[in-house]
This record gives structure tokens, C-alpha cells and sequence, in this order.
């Protein structure tokens, strides 16, 4: 089966008669996951915000926070050991290479990593070939990444400067552009080539959402800047 990776971080364990999933890094590292094919997720367990350790027999508590998704032919894919309160809601529609949850340490887990497993139409696991994600449109701002920030509040950003001060010119414009930032733009090394191609020379460790969102924006509004920033990193 063809499914697309559910996460670009490295995977640390793969396939095996004892280990019949894939496990892929989530530490200080991108926490998105992605659907491997179009489906329908018909299980949802976001109840956890801890992780333990068991040394027994594992059961599906295990998981932590988890969700499964069915294809149209009948195969399965779960993802486990989610953030509570990241993943899509059961009947949600999904299609592969859409986020549907995001990485967390939920579970039988000894820190923040994805586990993901490939079942057939039987429910049966099984080993899978990964593929690119398809081009997909932009999703729309997602509410729940809103975090109810403020102007003034540090927050956490995919940019590498987890904690700087936002100082948006209003609470408005903070919180739109912080959830749109995180869900397009939160990728490794963005923020370098961003501030490179926006005209900041130097070291890029100290410069605030401010001073970004001011230097690109020009005279234009939210809408246009997230234009602007897309148009960017088409470069990079």
C-alpha cells in the first residue's frame, strides 16, 4: 500500500515482526501529521495530556491520544501518542496529505514522537511504501491554534525563537497572523531564508514577528502579507 509520509521528521523505527508501525522523531522538530490516503476517521481518543511507561502488556490505552482513519478500500491508518486536543473530530473527511492531528507524548511513550500503523481491509497491520504529499490547497485558519494571545504575549512559534515578544499592532492582527504562520510557514530553516529574502543580513536569532511582519508587509493588510510571505518561499 502507497500512503504518504505522515510526517517529514526522521524515522527512528520502522517495520518489524516486533515493531509493526513506523515511529518518526517529534522533538523540538515540525508536529504535524498527515493523512497517508483520502478517508474518514472513525476513531478518536483525546482524553491524555501525560505519558507513562508500561512494562507489560501493551493495550490499546497504550496509544495515548490516537485516531484512526478508514480508505475508501477498506484499509485502516492510526496515528498515535498525539498532543490531546490536536486531531480532527470522528466523520471528518480527510484527504491525503491534509494535517489531521499534530505530534505529541501521550501513551506509552518516553517523549514527543509519532507512532503511525498501516492496517489492510482485514484490520490486519502491514508494511507500507511512503510517497510524496500531493499539492494540496491552503487550509483555512485553524481557531483552535489561537491560543487566545494578546498583544505582548510570547508564544510559541515555528520560527526558532520559541518565547520572543509579539508586539502586532493589534490583538487582531497577532492572533490571525500567529495561527496562519504556524499552519503554512512552520517549516526548518524557513525563518532564515525568510528574513534573508525579506533583506535582514545577520544573524536572524533576535528578530521578532514585529520586525518581520513590518518589514514585508509594506502598506498592505494581513490578507496581503500572507501573499507576500507565500510568494517568498515559492523562492526558497
Amino acid at each position: 500500500m502507497k500512503v504518504v509520509r505522515p510526517t517529514n521528521n526522521i524515522q527512528t523505527q520502522g517495520y518489524s515482526a516486533n515493531h509493526r508501525g513506523y515511529d518518526h522523531a517529534g522533538l523540538n522538530l515540525p508536529d504535524e501529521v498527515k493523512a497517508g490516503q483520502d478517508g474518514v476517521i472513525i476513531e478518536r481518543v483525546d482524553i491524555y495530556n501525560s505519558s507513562w511507561i508500561n512494562n507489560g502488556t501493551l493495550t490499546t490505552k497504550d496509544y495515548g491520544n490516537y485516531i484512526k482513519i478508514r480508505h475508501a478500500d477498506g484499509s485502516f491508518e492510526l496515528h498515535a501518542h498525539l498532543k490531546q486536543g490536536s486531531s480532527l473530530n470522528i466523520g471528518t473527511q480527510v484527504k491525503a496529505g491534509q494535517i489531521v492531528a499534530r505530534i505529541g507524548n501521550t501513551g506509552n511513550s518516553t517523549g514527543p514522537h509519532l507512532h503511525s500503523e498501516y492496517r489492510n481491509s482485514e484490520n490486519v497491520n502491514i508494511s507500507v511504501e511512503f510517497i510524496n504529499a500531493p499539492n494540496l490547497p491552503e487550509p483555512p485558519i485553524d481557531p483552535t491554534l489561537q491560543h487566545k494571545a494578546s498583544v505582548g504575549d510570547r508564544v510559541w512559534s515555528p520560527f526558532n525563537y520559541n518565547g520572543k515578544t509579539i508586539v502586532q499592532s493589534t490583538e487582531k492582527d497577532n492572533l490571525e497572523f500567529v495561527a496562519w504562520i504556524k499552519s503554512n510557514v512552520g517549516r526548518a530553516g524557513k525563518w532564515d531564508k525568510l528574513a534573508q529574502l525579506a533583506g535582514f543580513t545577520g544573524s536572524t536569532e533576535n528578530i521578532t514577528i514585529k520586525e518581520m511582519y513590518d518589514k514585508i508587509k509594506g502598506q498592505g493588510n494581513v490578507e496581503n502579507l500572507k501573499t507576500d510571505i507565500l510568494e517568498v518561499l515559492k523562492k526558497y
